[in-house]
């Protein structure tokens, strides 16, 4: 009986062990590939596509999470200063994420927005007063592949040794 109550106590410990852990927690240490946090699952989308095989990428927020009004945890500030690229639309999408993205600065960490290097007048304008910036840009396919585009550059900068790669999987993106 003594036995059986010590296997059922080594079990119950591990179980609660496991479920503590979690998988994303960490880019693996075995890892050589820089790790790239995307804020949204459309910033992932376009990272993996372009440079995926030699970055390991993550979405910071879930599929169907609101990224005006998300609110980091530590496990996303954690992330975050691991990240050797941290990629994010701006353009006030991110909304409250963005403090905590503008006191992530550190020479050893880039934070990257292609949206934020495309002209104004190419962008998309809300309605109200024609002042303010529609952040959805992934809604217009033209300014979506200059965001592919600005990106493939800063991945090429980051890794200028796979420049070919990243041109033909622009290249595979844009013709997608």
């Amino acid at each position: 009986m003594h036995f059986i109550v010590r296997i059922i106590s080594i079990v119950f410990v591990a179980l609660i062990w496991s479920s503590c852990s979690n998988p994303e927690m960490a880019h693996s240490g075995d890892s050589k590939r820089p790790l790239l946090v995307a804020t949204t699952t459309h910033l992932a989308d376009l990272a993996q596509q372009i440079g995926g095989e030699y970055f390991e990428v993550k979405a910071l927020m879930r599929p169907g999470v609101d990224p005006h009004s998300y609110r980091a945890t530590a496990h996303d500030i954690s992330l975050l200063n691991r990240a050797d690229l941290v990629l994010f639309h701006g353009l006030l999408l991110e909304g409250k994420l963005a403090r905590v993205l503008e006191g992530q600065s550190s020479e050893q960490r880039t934070h990257f927005s292609p949206c934020h290097r495309i002209p104004k007048n190419q962008l998309i304008m809300e309605e109200d007063q024609n002042t303010t910036v529609d952040p959805h840009l992934w809604f217009s396919p033209t300014l979506w592949k200059e965001c592919g585009s600005l990106l493939r550059d800063k991945l090429c900068e980051m890794i200028p040794e796979r420049k070919t790669h990243f041109q033909a999987n622009f290249l595979a993106f844009e013709k997608s």
